[in-house]
């Protein structure tokens, strides 16, 4: 930590608690774009091929074009008549796919039982196709994905299925009713043979493979991790040997909670590695242009980047709220992230290639939550090296209240939960201790507070 500035946070006059800032956080975005309105939570970005636009979709109806450049903005097209969800660019960068659900006035009253999809000429800001999902649940589209060749459109939905159209004749090919609840996730295979898709099924989330020409499901990856964890995100390495999927709960604070990331190998559906770091659901993920990074967005309000290789974090950057979308530009210059009201342009070559140094030699990226908590709290951390931890909560006067931990453990990733309903509320410290590592990260208990 020598090469770092070092933050001073004092909670009370009893203790100071020490906090490294890395390179990582240091970093600052080349631009930032706020979308104001009546409602301006920005859902979608996406970057054009050529990588001199970009796209996104809010809660005001609008999808905007952004000058990569200057980080202006160019135009709005407003067509939707409900927040918009989703935004894909074609392969040829010509169109552009928005979602979102559509009001329909019957008798005086609004009705949202049919949702949209429309389909925008970039040249001209026209509407060229709209595409209708009858949603007798709750069927607006969150992902989109068009073809390798962009002659077909997929769109998983909330009422659990994936749609695929054609785009030239606007005709409806498949239904697949691939989950029970949603489908939150959509990519197409390289050949654009097999559509896959990422959900949550109500039981065991899974990752699966589709027919394209027949629309019957070809195989699926278990996604194991608790029955109210789901896929909320999904990307395909460069090569298509890897699929990465973040993870996401369906409920708050759930006893389940997941925020994992996990690599399989697409031709066996082995899971080849679980990441562990963020503090909340996985939004967003996307692979580096040469398969080396990985990126992902969480609601936890942070950008991580981790080596695809090793699995461990080499930086990560700061949104400032809860993060929906992140994109790499196909040029590998550019990140977008997006959260909140505000659009972040990030120098990739700058960020890309930034190394953690918090934790240089045993700990990488504890986690722990709820906070505050109330019966329990989970915590989850890496260790580089195998090696004795000590982890153990301290009230605010430095004493020992609680031994978590007091043993030698394996190199790898840890997850596990301790209970705190017999502590009194108030604020304790969570120590952790191994090798050159020394940290204490505040933990408040509440015994009314509801997990």
């Amino acid at each position: 930590m020598t090469r770092q500035e070092m933050r001073i946070i004092t909670i009370l006059p009893l203790f100071t608690l020490v906090f490294s800032a890395s390179l990582a956080e240091q970093r600052e975005p080349i631009w930032t774009a706020q979308v104001t309105g009546r409602s301006d939570q920005v859902n979608s970005v996406s970057f054009s091929p050529d990588g001199t636009i970009l796209a996104s979709g809010a809660d005001d109806w609008r999808v905007r074009l952004w000058d990569i450049s200057s980080g202006q903005e160019l135009e709005y097209f407003m067509r939707h008549m409900a927040p918009v969800t989703s935004v894909a660019f074609s392969p040829d960068g010509t169109q552009l796919a928005s979602s979102s659900g559509i009001g329909r006035l019957k008798n005086g009253r609004r009705s949202t039982d049919q949702y949209d999809v429309l389909l925008w000429d970039i040249a001209t800001g026209k509407e060229l196709q709209r595409f209708m999902i009858p949603g007798a649940f709750s069927g607006r589209g969150i992902s989109l994905a068009f073809s390798p060749d962009g002659s077909q459109l997929a769109c998983g939905s909330e009422d659990g299925g994936i749609y695929l159209w054609d785009i030239s004749s606007g005709q409806m090919l498949h239904t697949m009713p691939a989950f029970f609840w949603f489908a939150s996730s959509v990519a197409f295979s390289p050949d654009g043979a097999q559509v896959v898709s990422g959900g949550w099924g109500g039981t065991i989330p899974s990752i699966s493979f589709w027919d394209v020409a027949t629309g019957e499901k070809v195989r699926s990856f278990t996604h194991t991790g608790g029955r109210q964890s789901y896929v909320y995100s999904m990307t395909f390495s460069p090569d298509w040997t890897q699929l990465a999927s973040g993870s996401g709960n369906y409920f708050i604070n759930s006893e389940f909670d997941d925020h994992s990331i996990r690599l399989w190998d697409v031709a066996t559906g082995t899971e080849l590695r679980r990441i562990i770091g963020h503090s909340g659901s996985v939004s967003s993920v996307d692979f580096s242009p040469d398969g080396n990074r990985l990126v992902s967005g969480s609601e936890d309000s942070t950008v991580r980047i981790w080596d695809v290789e090793t699995g461990q974090e080499s930086g990560h950057l700061n949104h400032g709220s809860s993060v929906s979308s992140i994109d790499l530009s196909s040029d590998g210059h550019y990140l977008a992230s997006a959260g909140g009201n505000e659009i972040k342009l990030w120098d990739w070559d700058a960020v890309g290639t930034m190394v953690k140094e918090e934790f240089p030699s045993t700990e990488s990226s504890l986690t722990y939550y709820p906070n505050p908590a109330a019966a329990f709290v989970t915590i989850e951390y890496s260790l580089l090296n195998a090696g004795h931890v000590q982890l153990s909560v301290h009230d605010l006067l430095g004493r020992e209240v609680k031994t978590v931990i007091n043993t030698i453990q394996e190199a790898g990733s840890h997850r596990f939960q301790i209970t705190t309903d017999q502590l009194p509320s108030g604020m304790y410290l969570l120590q952790f201790i191994s090798g050159e590592v020394h940290t204490a990260h505040p933990l408040i208990v509440h015994r009314y507070w509801t997990n």
